[in-house]
């Protein structure tokens, strides 16, 4: 059981969306210091200076995630400027490998070798690159909290299989996450992943209303980082955005093959009109 109040907490992708809203929620529940990642600077120190307050200190950094030296050289000036080491680490920053508001690879059987790299990198290795610079630190203390945000289509793929990129590196991200819950949970340190369906974001940004309301509809990126500090405080691994999403995650596995032949004959040609 993990509780911020008084920690330092690092937070990635933390610009928008779902990470901005974890930020406000670490501040909200006390932290001492937040560290505000994202490519984009200009809107993490729109951030930073919004969490800001006489209990909390914000830091807000330019920084690739998927890149381990900038991932490195954060950290290292967080815990110099901050003079306490992380003791959360929100592995948060995530890209879909298409273009904004894309549900398809525009027809190709599989993207472009530069677009799955950069999924891999950002969804995937930067949780692996975090974890070597935090968790021996966390272990050592025996006082911490890692987490990944992964999707629920890190669950089960998508009806429609697309956007390929994006589903099979989330499912790698929760797949990582997974092996540090069961290596290193009873170690003093809570491992969470971070499964949500569609939160308003710039990723999810112009996304149809009718895909979106087949899977569940929206739900705020303040609900889900609620649901994480619950989580944190709980032990409880999974952080869902959708009540039902465990529920309809296990259904679809229970019956795998029918699941998969489902959503196959969803996508088959459609006949001619005679």
């Amino acid at each position: 059981m993990f509780d911020v109040a008084g920690k330092v907490a690092v937070v990635t992708g933390a610009a928008g969306g779902i990470g901005r809203a974890i930020c406000v929620a670490f501040s909200q529940a006390g932290a001492a210091g937040i560290a505000v990642l994202d490519i984009n600077l200009a809107e993490a120190n729109a951030v930073a200076a919004s969490i800001k307050s006489n209990r909390t200190k914000s830091l807000a950094i330019c920084c690739d995630a998927g890149d381990e030296e900038s991932l490195g050289a954060a950290v290292r000036r967080i815990e110099a400027d901050f003079g306490a080491p992380v003791a959360c680490f929100v592995a948060n920053a995530g890209i879909t490998g298409t273009s904004e508001g894309s549900l398809n690879d525009g027809g190709k059987i599989a993207a472009e070798n530069a677009a799955w790299d950069a999924c891999w990198r950002i969804n995937v290795m930067q949780a692996v690159y975090a974890s070597r610079l935090v968790l021996p630190g966390m272990l050592t203390r025996k006082d911490g909290a890692f987490v990944v945000t992964s999707s629920a289509a890190g669950l089960f793929t998508f009806p429609n299989g697309e956007p390929a990129t994006y589903i099979a590196t989330k499912h790698a991200a929760r797949c990582w996450t997974d092996s540090l819950r069961v290596r290193y949970q009873e170690h003093g340190v809570g491992i969470h992943c971070i499964c949500p369906k569609f939160v308003p974001s710039g990723m999810t940004k112009g996304l149809p209303e009718k895909f979106v309301s087949s899977m569940g509809g929206w739900v705020s990126a303040e609900v889900v980082a609620q649901e994480l500090l619950h989580c944190m405080q709980s032990g409880r691994y999974l952080v869902l955005s959708h009540a039902d999403t465990l529920a309809n995650t296990q259904q679809a596995w229970e019956d795998f093959e029918g699941t998969l032949g489902k959503y196959a004959r969803m996508n088959a040609p459609k006949k001619a009109k005679l």
